[in-house]
């Protein structure tokens, strides 16, 4: 929690409310992943047994609730699955608009920070006295700051979100299967 304090600190509370933006669209866009991918096992099973489709009590209820024929079960699952994943792949294109103007606007505002705390510094005793090294330094560290830090605090905060949640279904729909599950990998682990 102080790294992210730290984080606080450095970006200000403008940027870090943008940061929480990323967080909250990779949240989303694994989220609709998720869905896309779940969307699967209902049409493999629909391909290899039509008539099972009776015991998949959620489905069954979508398609009693809207009166869809048995015949096209499988063009409604699939015409879902091609628009989860075409809606995915929008949501995705504007993810990545903003998500690298908000990374550009952060190295902006680092470097003019790192530029206005050099900016009473002494350059007689400098160790290096060319401007093209100085700010170079300071463009590249801030790129590298955006890239690693920011980057992939944002990638564990959003994969960890999604584990919380996976784990929580597991509990919440099959608690005996989750508890074989977990001391399997227990034991992987030891």
């Amino acid at each position: 929690m102080n790294f992210i304090n730290k984080i606080y600190l450095l970006l200000g509370k403008k940027n870090f409310l943008k940061f929480n933006l990323i967080i909250f669209f990779q949240i989303c866009i694994s989220i609709i992943e998720m869905v896309g991918i779940s969307i699967f096992f209902p049409l493999f099973t629909i391909i290899s047994n039509p008539e099972k489709i009776d015991s998949l009590i959620y489905l069954k209820f979508f398609f009693d609730f809207f009166e869809i024929n048995k015949e096209n079960y499988f063009l409604i699952i699939l015409l879902f699955l091609i628009a989860i994943f075409i809606f995915k792949f929008f949501i995705q294109i504007i993810f990545s608009i903003i998500s690298l103007n908000i990374y550009r606007n952060f190295r902006t505002f680092l470097s003019k920070k790192i530029l206005s705390s050099f900016y009473y510094f002494d350059y007689n005793n400098a160790s290096f006295k060319d401007n093209n090294k100085f700010f170079n330094l300071i463009v590249n560290e801030s790129e590298r700051f955006n890239a690693k830090t920011l980057g992939c605090l944002a990638n564990i905060i959003s994969e960890s979100f999604l584990l919380l949640i996976v784990i929580g279904m597991l509990i919440f729909f099959s608690s005996i299967q989750f508890l074989y599950v977990s001391f399997f990998y227990i034991f992987l682990i030891i």
